[in-house]
């Protein structure tokens, strides 16, 4: 396989090309399409002006319900968006970041009885991406060094006896330096926690045992209880409590992760697969994020994540990672005098099940 890494005139990016995989080129409204000879596979870079939309508009239409497909992974930044889908015969990838001079991006389309060589193959695309490759740096800073004259000897001529003034210095004016402030920044999100009361946190205890200093915020944790996978923390500054009611009886296994990360909370649809574990494309910092059913019934809490989870094109895709299920959790919550109830609410939307955390769902950073 050929693969390219090319600028691309019509959208302004760079990007890596199999050209041999889609030897067929056309072009498309703000950029160039690359398509196999059979049209099973295609590629595609596109390009929108600076103000003729944003990423919360492309990130909407790529991530609306359609009957015949399924968002699989979706992740917004204030710079970059990603979503993956699927139909019932093919996968979808899709990436546009944010820039002065608009929005560039590329999607790729292809055959799910391709996904074995071109998962492989978006990968190397995404890293090979660069959607501003003409932004200028910045310009180092140089300070300027004011010309200097010899210094006067302050001595009268040669042979002159009489009276000698003084030259007149005048003394430079001397702007103090401006100072610019250290920048702080915030702790990294290494966790999730759910504000089931007031000033109380529950989450995993893998993120205890593995950072004895968590912090909501700037604000430190303190540890209440460890004990069954679970932690419960006391900390100032929380939002609203919301403790949804516990998952029923429904049959459907399909489940809602709701986790905090750098930039707010993210919702990743999935499912559980197997006794206890659930299979959706979680991202670093889900490690005690609340799993709920589609009705918006706590079914469980993400027991732990993978120190170095595997990549594909620069996200963590879809795998199963253990629950803490819910009967645990309300016997935990029980003995700390935190009650709960069943959920009364019937199956929704993601975003219907996700709004029963809404606002309570918060990252938790972790001090060395």
């Amino acid at each position: 396989m050929r693969f390219t890494v090319l600028a691309d005139p019509a959208s302004g990016a760079v990007l890596g090309v199999p050209e041999r995989m889609v030897p067929k080129r056309s072009a498309v409204p703000g950029g160039t399409r690359w398509q196999s000879a059979d049209g099973r596979l295609t590629l595609e870079s596109r390009s929108f002006p600076a103000g003729s939309t944003d990423l919360e508009a492309l990130f909407a239409r790529a991530t609306a319900p359609l009957a015949d497909r399924k968002v699989t992974y979706k992740l917004k930044r204030p710079d970059f968006i990603v979503v993956t889908g699927e139909t019932a015969s093919g996968r979808s990838y899709l990436r546009y970041a944010a820039g002065p001079a608009g929005i560039r991006g590329f999607a790729i389309g292809y055959e799910a009885a391709q996904a074995a060589d071109v998962d492989r193959l978006v990968i190397a695309i995404a890293n090979s991406f660069v959607p501003f490759p003409n932004a200028p740096a910045e310009a180092p800073r140089i300070a300027a060094v004011p010309a200097t004259k010899p210094p006067a000897t302050g001595l009268p001529p040669a042979g002159m006896t009489s009276q000698v003034t003084a030259p007149q210095v005048t003394a430079p004016q001397v702007t103090p330096p401006q100072v610019t402030p250290p920048q702080v920044t915030p702790p990294q999100v290494v966790g999730t926690g759910l504000v089931v009361a007031p000033g109380r946190v529950l989450t995993a205890s893998s993120l205890v045992e593995t950072c004895p200093n968590l912090r909501v915020g700037a604000a430190p944790a303190k540890v209440l209880r460890s004990e069954r996978g679970l932690a419960l923390l006391e900390a100032a500054g929380l939002p609203a409590p919301r403790l949804p009611g516990l998952h029923g009886t429904s049959a459907s296994e399909d489940r809602v992760v709701v986790a905090a990360d750098g930039a707010g909370v993210s919702v990743a649809p999935g499912a559980m697969s197997g006794e206890a574990r659930v299979t959706a494309p979680l991202q670093p910092g889900s490690a005690g994020a609340p799993v709920l059913d589609r009705a918006g019934g706590l079914a469980g809490l993400v027991a732990r994540y993978p120190a170095a989870p595997r990549l594909v094109a620069g996200v963590v895709p879809p795998a199963s990672f253990p629950v803490i299920p819910e009967d645990v959790i309300a016997a935990f919550l029980a003995e700390g005098g935190i009650a709960t109830k069943p959920s009364a609410a019937t199956a929704g939307s993601v975003g219907a099940a996700a709004s029963a955390v809404g606002g309570a769902v918060i990252g938790l950073g972790c001090t060395r």
